[in-house]
């Protein structure tokens, strides 16, 4: 294999690429993603909750709220924090007068200045409520008269749904794009009569497969990186999301060239994309229901790479603790590439044949 007529292939596919109405597709998949998920579905991305205070002097409970990084203070006028909760710029406020904290600490029951917004999300009020009588005990010296203890049997449990969707998000770009394009590319060039002539070049099969995985490769790795930004996903470790990435991509690449080896057109390649992506997007749905069996979903292949972005993505996790994972995720990846080649050579002949 001749690594500079490789690159020569990849720069002839990404130079006809955008040409293809489906460039434009994968440019604006992320996009389109997250304003689907966050626009139609708007109460799964509920923003944190927003306390506007109002303090006559320095107070101790303002400080220690600004403290608290769960939540969003910002300190205003109290007209200008009226207006505020009017208009749902903030979830709720707090007037705190000169002499309340004083009067809490001397044992008097002086009456909490509280505003909820109508307009702001509802929750949130009352979350913000329940953490500014917090403070208030604290204030007092008072304690809880129960110890209250937290335990997490699995964080897919406890993390909220907007986390949970996020790996449908990625696997939808990853195989769009990891998928269509070296598929979608291949299948083209089988139309136009322009593969068989491409190989009567000194180019060989293997060359030709590979420039359209890499033409998919360097085209999904940034998309999937834009679509965490696009959804506020920050603080991973950059370097074990990006290897996550390109072992997930390189297992995407291998299946559409697959599907580009098998198709005899481009509507044959449709109708198999939407019957055998499903099978391939399944794991999703058990990071949406965790409830569900979770040794279920390491029946399906794209599982063993989702994961490890997971845990990257949302979890803070490192590259040794997604090791044991990604490598099944490598091995199955090299099958798929043998599998393609083996299917190309089938392919190859069959175009002689014709």
């Amino acid at each position: 294999m001749s690594f500079s007529r490789l690159l020569l292939l990849t720069k002839k596919d990404l130079k006809a690429c955008p040409r293809s109405p489906v460039a434009l597709w994968i440019l604006l998949m992320p996009l389109l993603v997250t304003f689907f998920i966050q626009v139609v579905f708007p109460s799964i991305f509920q923003p944190e909750p927003v306390l506007g205070i109002y303090t006559a002097s320095e107070s101790v409970i303002a400080a220690n709220l600004a403290s608290i990084e769960e939540i969003k203070v910002v300190f205003e006028d109290e007209a200008r924090l009226v207006d505020m909760v009017q208009s749902g710029s903030v979830d709720a406020a707090l007037f705190i007068s000169d002499t309340f904290e004083d009067s809490v600490l001397s044992g008097e029951r002086p009456e909490l200045r509280f505003m909820a917004s109508e307009k702001g999300v509802q929750i949130n009020s009352g979350i913000l409520l329940l953490v500014v009588m917090d403070e208030l005990r604290i204030l007092e010296g008072s304690d809880l008269p129960v110890t209250v203890t937290v335990t997490t049997p699995d964080y897919l449990e406890q993390a909220p749904l907007a986390e949970r969707i996020v790996p449908s998000m990625i696997l939808i770009v990853m195989m769009v794009s990891g998928i269509f394009i070296p598929a979608f590319m291949l299948v083209q060039e089988k139309e136009q009569g322009t593969l068989s002539a491409l190989l009567s070049t000194p180019a060989s099969l293997k060359e030709v497969l590979f420039a359209k995985g890499l033409l998919g490769f360097c085209l999904t790795i940034p998309i999937t990186f834009i679509t965490l930004a696009l959804n506020g996903i920050r603080g991973f470790d950059v370097f074990a999301l990006l290897i996550c990435f390109a072992v997930g991509t390189v297992v995407c690449n291998s299946v559409g060239l697959i599907y580009g080896t098998l198709a005899r057109d481009t509507k044959s390649l449709y109708t198999m994309v939407k019957s055998l992506n499903i099978i391939l997007a399944a794991p999703v749905l058990f990071y949406i229901f965790p409830s569900w069996p979770g040794w279920v979903a390491k029946i399906f292949p794209t599982y063993w790479f989702m994961e490890p972005i997971y845990r990257v993505a949302m979890n803070g996790a490192s590259l040794p603790d997604v090791a044991a994972q990604l490598s099944l995720a490598v091995i199955f990846s090299l099958l798929l590439v043998f599998l393609a080649v083996h299917l190309g050579k089938r392919m190859q002949r069959c175009l002689a044949e014709e």
